[in-house]
C-alpha cells in the first residue's frame, strides 16, 4: 500500500518464521476509539471530526478501486489511527474475522460494527465497509462505543450481545447518534451507509461527491503557499494541477502561475475534467492518470512519476504536448482529440498499448516502437502517412490483426497510403504491413537507418500535415463536439461519478434558428434522484462509463421517446439508447425495459450490455450493434433481387423463434411494437427483435403511431395480447413480399378511413403474389385473420404444416439448391423432402434422430 490514508508500511523481521513480526508507521494520537473515550465534544470538535471523516472515506477509496478491490474487513474505531502531523489513517486492513456464537457471548469481537448481511452469512463486498463507516460515524456523534446505551424495553436491562446482532441483522436496531450537537449532513450520510440492504449503501466514491466531504477535499480553498522559484510562471493557465511540494495536505491540488495553491483535490481512477495544465505529478499517488473532456490541456509541463504506468486523455478540444519521456509508461491513450500532430514517443521503451482512436491524425513520424508493444490502434484516424524505423516497422509488422475487444494486434479502420516523393526524400523505401496481420492495406515508409532525425521527418510532412488540417477545420462533420461555454460551465477540479460527457452545448452547435442542433448529453433539467426512479432493479448492470464512447456525431435513428447513438464500450461496437422524454415517470418505465432486457438470452433477441447514468435522468441503455441497420431500412435500398427469398425466409424464422421465446415466458413478454423498424439484421449474427416490451400509453392509437402493423382489435381500443404481435408479424411478412410501408397503395383514402377500414377487418397490407412463395401468402392470411383467436400462436406457427416445414432452418423450396443450417438447436428430421438440394450442411447441430428424409437425386454434398 502507498497511501496517504493507510498506515505506512515499514517491513517485517524474525529470527524464526513462527516469531515473524511486522513494523509500520507510528501514530502519536494513537486510535480513534480511545481518543473520542478521552476527549469530549467540546475538545473534538466537528471541523476537527470533518477531517477524520474525510481521510477514512479517502482511505477506504484507495482500498475498494485497487484491482481487485481490497475490503477491510474490521473497519472500527480501534482501527483508525490518529497523528498531529500526519492525520488519520486506515490501520490493520483485509483481515479475516471468524465471528462465531462463543465470541460474541464473550463480548469481544467486532460485531457492533458488522453489517447484516455479514451477521446471516451472505457476503458483503465493499458494502460491508460502508456500514461500518456508520457505526463510526455515529461514534463520531456520542463518543461512546456502538449500542452500549441499548436496553430491553421490558426488563430495562442492557441488551446482549446476541440480542443485538439479531435486530441488527433484522434490521430493527441501528446506533443511535445525539441529534442535538450532530449536523444534519452526518445524520444524512449515516442513514444511507446503514441502509439494511447493501445495494442501497453508497459506494465510497459515490460518499465523496457528498457535498460536505467534497467541499473539504476538493474546492477547500487554501492558503497562498510558494515554495521557492514557481516552474510554471510560462503557462498561459487559470491553473495548474500539480502533485508535489506545493500541495501541503493533500496528493493533488491547483496551483496558479505564481505555485500558489487555489485548489485541493483527491487522485481517483476516475477522470479529472476541464483541466487546463498538468505540471509536476510526482506525488501522484496512483498507477493511472486520466484526464477527459477539456477545452485545452497544457502537457508542456507535465512530469509524471515512475508509479505512473498508465496515461488516458480523452475529448480534448486542444492539445498541447513535449516529448514524454517516462521510462516507465506502459499504456498511452489519446482518443477522440483534437489531435493533428504527436509528439515523439522515442523515449518510451516499455510501451505495451498506444491507442490514438477518434483523432484527425495525418501522420505519425515519430513514434519509436519497442519490443514489448502488445497494441497498436488508430481507429477512426485521418491517418495518410505513417514513417517508421526498419526496427519499429518490424514490431507493427509482427502484430497481429486486431478484433472487437482485442487487447492485442494492430487496428486501423481503413487503408493507409504513403507519400512517395516524401519517403523518397527521406531516403526511405515504401514497404506494405504483413496481409495476414491486418484486413487493410498499411503502407508504410521504413526509413534505412536506425537513428532518424525527427526534425527532417516533421518538416518534410509538415505541409501535408496543413493541408489536411485546413481541410478538416472546413468540416463540421468530425471532431465537432459539443463543448461547454467555458471552463467554468463545470466545477474546478472535479471528479465525478460515472461522469464522461460534456454538459452543455457550445456556441457553435446552435443553428440560425437559435435552437441546438445537437445535444450529447446534459445533467441539467428536472431533479429526478434515485429516490424518485427506482433503479435498485438494475444497479448490478451499471456500466464503468470510462469505457463507454459516443462516436457518432448524430443519432443512428430518433423516435418518440428517445434517440438510438451508435458508440464503443470496452473497444467493442455498441448502441446507446437515450430518452427524449425525462420526467420521472418516462424513466422508470426506461428502467423497467432495461430490466426486461436484462432477462433476455436468445440469439433472435438483442443482447443487453449494460445501463449508464450520473443521474437518473440521464438514463442510457447500453445493447448490442448490428451492422446491417433495421429491416425497414434494408428492404428500401434492396430489390427482391439482391434480398432474396431464401434470405428473407432466415429473416422471417428468426422473428418467429424471438416471438416464441417472448410468449412462452412464465408471464408472457408482449412485444407490443413490433414493426420492420424494430427488426434488426446483422451480417454474421442474423436477425435478431428489439424494443420489446416497453409499456405503452393507453390512450387511442392515433396517425401518429405505427397503425401499420397495429391489429384490428387494438386500434378497438382493446389490450396488446401475444396475438397482437402474431398480427404483426404477418404485415412484416407483407414487407417482405413488396418492399413498400403496409398499405402504401390505400394513402390515398385519407389514414383516418384506412384506420377505420383495418379496425374493421376491411383492409389488409398488399403482397406481390407472383413472386412470393406459396407458403408465405398461406402464413400470412392466418396470421392477419381479423378474430385474434383465430390466429396461431408462435408456438402453433413453428409446429403448423408450413412451419414445421419451413421454420426449422431449412431452405427446402425448389429454388433452393445451397442449404446450410449450423449452429442451430435442431435434434431431430423428419418428413422432409429435399427436392433440389444439391448440398446439405447440417454442422454443430446436437442432431440423433434422422427418418424419413428425401433426398434430391442432385445431392452431391452432406
Amino acid at each position: 500500500m502507498e497511501c496517504a490514508y493507510i498506515v505506512g508500511f515499514v517491513g517485517v523481521a524474525w529470527e524464526d518464521p513462527v516469531d515473524v513480526l511486522c513494523v509500520v508507521e507510528y501514530m502519536n494520537l494513537g486510535d480513534l476509539g480511545s481518543y473520542l473515550a478521552t476527549h469530549s465534544p467540546d475538545q473534538f470538535s466537528w471541523p476537527q471530526k470533518l477531517q477524520c471523516i474525510y481521510s477514512i472515506v479517502r482511505g477506504l477509496v484507495y482500498l475498494h478501486t485497487c484491482s481487485p478491490p481490497i475490503i477491510h474487513r474490521d473497519l472500527k474505531s480501534r482501527n483508525v489511527l490518529l497523528d498531529s502531523e500526519k492525520g488519520t489513517k486506515l490501520g490493520d486492513f483485509h483481515s479475516s474475522r471468524e465471528m462465531d456464537e462463543a465470541t460474541l457471548t464473550r463480548g469481544v469481537g467486532s460485531f457492533q460494527w458488522v453489517a447484516p448481511e455479514c451477521i446471516v452469512g451472505q457476503p458483503s463486498g465493499s458494502a460491508g465497509d460502508i456500514f461500518a463507516l456508520g457505526v463510526l460515524l455515529s461514534e463520531f456523534s456520542t463518543h461512546t462505543v456502538p449500542y452500549a446505551g441499548v436496553v430491553d424495553t421490558s426488563s430495562q436491562r442492557p441488551l446482549s450481545a446476541l440480542a443485538i446482532v439479531h435486530l441488527v441483522a433484522s434490521g430493527k436496531l441501528r446506533p443511535t447518534f445525539d441529534t442535538t450537537h450532530t449536523p444534519q449532513w452526518v445524520h444524512d450520510m449515516a442513514a444511507q451507509c446503514l441502509a439494511l440492504d447493501p445495494a442501497d449503501r453508497p459506494t465510497s466514491l459515490a460518499l465523496m461527491a457528498r457535498s460536505h466531504l467534497m467541499r473539504f477535499g476538493v474546492f477547500a480553498l487554501a492558503l497562498p503557499t510558494v515554495l521557492g522559484a514557481c516552474p510554471y510562471t510560462s503557462i498561459n493557465a487559470a491553473w495548474i494541477l500539480v502533485a508535489d511540494d506545493h500541495c501541503p495536505t493533500t496528493d493533488v491540488c491547483g496551483v496558479d502561475a505564481n505555485c500558489s495553491v487555489v485548489h485541493r483535490s483527491i487522485a481517483t481512477p476516475l477522470p479529472f475534467v476541464n483541466v487546463p495544465a498538468v505540471g509536476n505529478l510526482h506525488r501522484f499517488p496512483l498507477s493511472t492518470l486520466v484526464i477527459a473532456d477539456t477545452m485545452r490541456l497544457d502537457l508542456t509541463a507535465l512530469q509524471l512519476p515512475a508509479s505512473v504506468v498508465s496515461l488516458k486523455l480523452r475529448n480534448i478540444s486542444h492539445l498541447d504536448m513535449t516529448p514524454l519521456s517516462t521510462v516507465t509508461l506502459a499504456t498511452l491513450s489519446v482518443e477522440s482529440s483534437e489531435v493533428v500532430t504527436l509528439p515523439s514517443f522515442d523515449r518510451l521503451p516499455n510501451l505495451t498499448s498506444v491507442v490514438l482512436d477518434g483523432n484527425p491524425l495525418a501522420a505519425i513520424s515519430n513514434v519509436s516502437l519497442g519490443p514489448s508493444l502488445a497494441l497498436f490502434s488508430c481507429n477512426d484516424c485521418a491517418l495518410t502517412n505513417l514513417v517508421l524505423t526498419a526496427r519499429s516497422f518490424s514490431v507493427l509488422d509482427a502484430l497481429p490483426a486486431c478484433t472487437v475487444n482485442a487487447t492485442s494486434g494492430q487496428c486501423f479502420a481503413a487503408d493507409v497510403a504513403a507519400n512517395i516523393d516524401m519517403c523518397s526524400a527521406l531516403d526511405g523505401t515504401i514497404r506494405l504491413v504483413s496481409p495476414g496481420a491486418t484486413i487493410h492495406k498499411i503502407h508504410v515508409c521504413v526509413l534505412s537507418g536506425v537513428a532518424v532525425v525527427i526534425g527532417a521527418i516533421v518538416g518534410a510532412i509538415a505541409v501535408v500535415a496543413a493541408i489536411l488540417l485546413c481541410a478538416h477545420r472546413e468540416k463540421p462533420t468530425r471532431g465537432s463536439k459539443a463543448r461547454s461555454l467555458s471552463a467554468d460551465a463545470y466545477p474546478v477540479l472535479e471528479t465525478p461519478h460515472l461522469k464522461h460527457y460534456p454538459g452543455t452545448i457550445s456556441v457553435s452547435s446552435l443553428g440560425p434558428s437559435n435552437k441546438a442542433s445537437r445535444s450529447i448529453r446534459t445533467s441539467w433539467g428536472p431533479s429526478i434522484s434515485d429516490e424518485t426512479v427506482h433503479v435498485k432493479p438494475i444497479r448490478m448492470f451499471r456500466l464503468e462509463l470510462a469505457d463507454l464512447h459516443v462516436t457518432s456525431t448524430t443519432p443512428l435513428a430518433s423516435g418518440t421517446y428517445g434517440e438510438i447513438w451508435f458508440g464503443r464500450y470496452d473497444r467493442q461496437p455498441v448502441v446507446i439508447k437515450r430518452l427524449k422524454n425525462k420526467s420521472a415517470d418516462r424513466v422508470q418505465l426506461f428502467v423497467e425495459e432495461m430490466q426486461l432486457l436484462s432477462r433476455m438470452d436468445s440469439p433472435y433477441i438483442i443482447r443487453f450490455i449494460g445501463v449508464s447514468w450520473e443521474l437518473p435522468i440521464d438514463m442510457e441503455g447500453v445493447v448490442e450493434f448490428m451492422d446491417m441497420g433495421d429491416l425497414r431500412t434494408h428492404l428500401s435500398v434492396t430489390t427482391p433481387a439482391t434480398f432474396s427469398w431464401p434470405a428473407k425466409q432466415s429473416s422471417a424464422v428468426a422473428i418467429a423463434r424471438g416471438l416464441a421465446y417472448l410468449h412462452t415466458f412464465e408471464t408472457p413478454v408482449i412485444h407490443r411494437d413490433l414493426k420492420s423498424r424494430n427488426v434488426l439484421l446483422d451480417s454474421i449474427k442474423g436477425t435478431k427483435l428489439t424494443d420489446f416490451g416497453e409499456p405503452r400509453d393507453t390512450t387511442p392509437v392515433t396517425t401518429a403511431t405505427a397503425y401499420q402493423w397495429t391489429a384490428p382489435e387494438v386500434l378497438r381500443g382493446l389490450p396488446c395480447t401475444a396475438a397482437s404481435d402474431i398480427y404483426a408479424y404477418g404485415v412484416i411478412l407483407s414487407e417482405l413480399s413488396t418492399h413498400c410501408v403496409p398499405y402504401t397503395d390505400s394513402k390515398s383514402q385519407g389514414n383516418a378511413a384506412l384506420l377505420a377500414k383495418i379496425a374493421q377487418g376491411k383492409a389488409k397490407p398488399a403482397f406481390d403474389k407472383p413472386h412470393t412463395p406459396a407458403w408465405v401468402l398461406d402464413i400470412a392470411h392466418i396470421c392477419l385473420a381479423t378474430d385474434p383467436a383465430q390466429r396461431p400462436t408462435a408456438t402453433a406457427l413453428m409446429a403448423t404444416e408450413h412451419g414445421a416445414k419451413y421454420y426449422d432452418g431449412l431452405a427446402v423450396n425448389t429454388n433452393t439448391h445451397i442449404s446450410n443450417v449450423r449452429a442451430n438447436a435442431i435434434t431431430s428430421l423428419s418428413r422432409i423432402t429435399l427436392s433440389s438440394v444439391t448440398s446439405l450442411s447440417f454442422g454443430l447441430n446436437p442432431l440423433t434422430s434422422i427418418s424419413l428424409v428425401n433426398l434430391s437425386p442432385d445431392l452431391v454434398y452432406l
